[in-house]
């Protein structure tokens, strides 16, 4: 996936966006290389945090 973000794509970054409380995502993200880089609001008004993947250092 990372190899055709930036191949495909070229893009230099990828960013994800987890509800609070959701540690199984928040596990798996951390687990690919994600880094959390600060708190959001949904839509809906949840919060959530954003976390994203330098793909430049990947």
């Amino acid at each position: 996936m990372c190899r055709l973000a930036v191949e495909e794509y070229g893009l230099s970054r990828l960013t994800a966006v987890v509800s609070v409380g959701n540690d199984a995502s928040s596990a798996v993200l951390a687990r690919a290389g994600f880094g959390a880089v600060g708190g959001v609001t949904l839509d809906d008004g949840e919060p959530a945090t954003a976390y994203e993947l330098d793909l430049t250092s990947v």
